[in-house]
């Protein structure tokens, strides 16, 4: 077994797990497949991922959005260094995300 995947599950267990919770190094998706112990493995779908581990979606979705708010800021700030004006100047962190899509 490699470092990069659960090993030795059964099917349930293993699709619950792919579904509550995604890699820890990358935070995409997670597959299950059938292991040659005759149960199931969870790996992470994407190529070269070093995957150490998972995490719940829920973090990872918090993690994206606050990376997303500290974005917005560095980029008022940014601008506010550079003296560009910032079209967010009076939106809310919530007015920028719904523009944002969320």
């Amino acid at each position: 077994m490699k470092p990069t995947e659960v090993d030795g599950l059964e099917l349930a267990d293993a699709n619950q797990i792919a579904r509550k919770y995604v890699c820890s190094t990358c935070w995409g998706n997670l597959g299950v497949f059938f292991s040659d112990n005759g149960l199931y493995k969870v790996v992470c779908l994407h190529d070269g991922c070093s995957y150490l581990g998972l995490v719940t979606r829920k973090y990872a979705e918090d993690q994206r959005t606050k990376s997303r708010i500290d974005l917005i800021e560095a980029k008022e700030n940014l601008g506010k260094i550079m003296g560009i004006e910032s079209e967010n100047k009076d939106k809310t962190v919530e007015e920028m995300l719904k523009g944002l899509g969320y």
